[in-house]
């Protein structure tokens, strides 16, 4: 059967482990839809050594998988973690002609998130661009208190654009203000602190249309009971392939010695004891997959 829906992603080397947990996470749980992968390399972040793997990862996982190489000149600043590699959405929204559910490589994909790819969300104006997640409140209470122009442009109707569906022809139709490459060396100047996330908000502010929170849930807020999650997106710190066995014992145990005192919480949810473990299994099964593949593969991995 044909691959119709195509989810786009892009990492560097530091990333593969966790963009492997989220792929295996997706094609696991991918309950009706079918889907196709792009993996972009941007300025040869990712290394041939790393493609190879990702290449025998999705063969084994019968997914189709692209590599697109990106070049660009483009030099903006980054804080914290982050490179070019953020700004790989926006240039696929200028090279592709086709629309796609993008993907961050922090996320674990749980049964039914292929759902996504009929969610229309909260506007059913035709000429939406983005599908997305309001960001979560601690994020947006930051924006606010700062006055960034992305969250006052949207107002309030923000998005975190780990999990977002991208109407490219929209996009490209769109008239904007501002050119992004300029945006993206001159945050400052446009009162943005958030990279390409508050760009395609900026931009994008009267094309947004919102989607179900569990679409995009960040391990760690507040969530209804009733409501499903579907995309978990681990998108605080710390990340949970980062942390050893001892790590993870250190983690949960002073997380359940500061329960009842969430100022003391390693990390911002009260739930580590199940977003964190979670993670950790489907890592556990990801290498047992690994193992039955390719030793080899296993230990490189």
């Amino acid at each position: 059967m044909k691959n119709q829906n195509l989810v786009c992603t892009s990492i560097d080397d530091n990333y593969l482990w966790p963009w492997m947990v989220t792929v295996y996470s997706a094609v696991m749980n991918c309950e009706v839809q079918n889907f196709r992968l792009i993996l972009a390399n941007i300025n040869g972040l990712l290394s041939d050594s790393s493609i190879l793997i990702a290449t025998e990862f999705c063969a084994a996982l019968e997914l189709e998988l692209e590599i697109v190489d990106i070049d660009t000149s483009l030099n903006p600043t980054f804080k914290h973690q982050f490179n070019i590699t953020v700004y790989s959405r926006l240039f696929l929204m200028e090279m592709l002609d086709e629309d796609f559910l993008w993907l961050d490589a922090d996320l674990l994909l749980m049964p039914g998130w292929d759902r996504i790819f009929l969610e229309s969300g909260d506007d059913s104006n035709k000429e939406i661009i983005i599908y997305g997640v309001r960001d979560s409140e601690l994020s947006l209470e930051k924006l606010s208190r700062n006055g960034n122009q992305a969250y006052i442009r949207t107002k309030g109707r923000y998005v975190n654009c780990g999990v977002i569906k991208i109407s490219v022809k929209k996009w490209k139709k769109l008239k904007k203000e501002e050119n992004w490459r300029e945006m993206a060396i001159n945050l400052d100047k446009f009162d943005l602190t958030l990279s390409d996330q508050d760009i395609i908000n900026y931009l994008c502010s009267e094309n947004i249309s919102l989607m179900p929170v569990g679409f995009n849930y960040i391990a760690g807020d507040t969530i209804s009971f009733r409501e499903r999650i579907y995309i978990k997106h681990y998108a605080g710190f710390p990340k949970p392939w980062t942390l050893d066995k001892a790590g993870k014992e250190l983690l949960l145990g002073a997380q359940g010695t500061n329960y009842f005192s969430p100022r003391s919480w390693v990390t911002q949810s009260s739930d580590a004891f199940l977003h964190y473990p979670m993670y950790w299994q489907v890592e556990d099964e990801l290498i047992i997959f690994l193992k039955k593949m390719s030793d080899r593969l296993a230990n490189q991995c």
